[in-house]
């Protein structure tokens, strides 16, 4: 259990987002060890939870986790010294290590270094340094402060929902568009905490889920005009061209090698996917409207 805070007041916020399982009874074991704050949220999707923590949060600064993870006995000692240390900032995060459940398949071990953003891998190569466009942190660690939060929401169509496909991304695109605003951030090399894997996510099909969700996020902004297009005929050659690329490479290369491939192999076919589902959400729309 992380340690509390070595000055400041705070509370833990468990928003339950249409739990059906004994969520809020483990939540009240520990009603009288910590300062705990019970909500739900019966629309389902991460967006929804985040944004209704958002609504009831109290503090100078929200720290969020999932509900997968373990978290270091410094972290929230190690947030709180750098929001004092820094506080012209807005956004901070710190590390995050995979701990998998169970002896991970050799080959995973091999290509995680290529592999890793499916399991929210993130390193804190310097303690302090700034927080870049380039490379927000992962939604299972970061924090925010309030006020600047507070004004912003996460967009319900983006995040884990009940959506086929494996959807994500309702931190980064928020993350992306603070950073953009004038925000700043920096990076807590002491926040750490451990996302804990299971089996059923230790495989080459989750692998190619995840990576073609990330890709089908692409396509439906790319169809939005979010992205700059690309023409049907050079998506659909890059597409081919990378399918066959990740099928020769499976049978004939190292790990790491056909890893790599298997990333850019379902993030074309995802991109494919995502922005075929935009045009049928937004003919949908246009039938609708001209009832």
């Amino acid at each position: 259990m992380a340690k509390p805070p070595t000055s400041s007041d705070f509370e833990v916020v468990v928003v339950l987002n249409k739990c059906i399982d004994e969520s809020a009874a483990v939540v009240g074991h520990f009603e009288n060890r910590l300062p705990v704050v019970l909500a739900t949220e019966e629309r389902l999707g991460l967006s929804h939870a985040r944004n209704r923590a958002v609504e009831i949060c109290s503090g100078d600064f929200i720290v969020f986790v999932d509900d997968d993870v373990c978290v270091d006995p410094l972290f929230l000692v190690a947030y709180e010294t750098a929001f004092r240390r820094f506080p012209e900032a807005d956004i901070f995060s710190g590390p995050i290590l995979p701990d998998f459940e169970g002896e991970p398949p050799a080959w995973l071990k091999r290509a995680l270094p290529v592999v890793g953003s499916a399991f929210a891998l993130q390193r804190v190569e310097r303690d302090g340094a700034p927080i870049e466009r380039s490379s927000v942190p992962y939604g299972c660690n970061y924090a925010i402060r309030s006020t600047v939060q507070k004004k912003r929401s996460y967009d319900p169509e983006l995040g884990r929902g009940d959506v086929a496909w494996l959807r994500s991304g309702e931190e980064t695109v928020l993350l992306e568009a603070m950073l953009a605003s004038g925000c700043t951030g920096r990076w807590v090399s002491g926040a750490l905490l451990y996302h804990m894997i299971p089996p059923d996510r230790q495989t080459v099909e989750y692998l190619w889920r995840y990576y073609e969700g990330y890709g089908t996020l692409l396509g439906i902004q790319e169809a939005k005009g979010l992205l700059r297009p690309r023409s049907i005929v050079s998506a659909a050659v890059e597409l081919a061209s990378a399918e066959v690329t990740y099928r020769v490479a499976r049978v004939a290369a190292p790990p790491d090698r056909w890893a790599r491939a298997l990333v850019r192999a379902a993030v074309r076919r995802g991109r494919w996917k995502g922005f075929r589902i935009a045009n049928r959400e937004s003919g949908k729309r246009s039938s609708h409207e001209s009832r």
